[in-house]
């Protein structure tokens, strides 16, 4: 079975003075969506390029991260996004939203665990959140 889906990342205001920006990725499928927060970070919504859905490069995140190493987690919570959706497929299996959001964040989880058993590093800099917005 094929599944149609779309993912996405989009900014949010986070705080108070709408001077950080919160990077989320948005998956739609089956006239329904799944949002979770990235973890990643901005000061400034002109570090965010719309287009392409990275941040600019020589930008400098709050926490000190890079642009290269921002746009690296967000490719990769992309590519496990998109992972889950496979999995479906093969299964032939047509997901609920949870469903989706449950393979999404165990494959984060296990890919998160691989990496930090090999090199000492944790890749998720910290999925907090998820909601099924209908």
């Amino acid at each position: 079975m094929k599944l149609k889906y779309t993912i996405s990342f989009s900014i949010r205001p986070y705080s108070k003075e709408r001077n950080v920006y919160q990077i989320r990725i948005r998956a739609s499928f089956n006239c329904q969506r799944i949002e979770a927060a990235t973890g990643c970070q901005l000061t400034t919504a002109d570090a965010w390029d719309k287009d392409s859905q990275l941040v600019v490069s020589g930008y400098e995140g709050p926490k000190g991260e890079t642009d290269i190493t921002i746009n690296n987690t967000l490719r990769n919570q992309r590519d496990q996004m998109e992972w889950a959706f496979r999995f479906f497929e093969v299964n032939d299996i047509n997901p609920t939203p949870k469903q989706v959001q449950d393979k999404y964040l165990e494959r984060l989880e296990l890919t998160d665990r691989l990496l930090h058993e090999e090199t000492g590093i944790a890749l998720i800099p910290g999925v907090d959140e998820y909601e099924i917005v209908k």
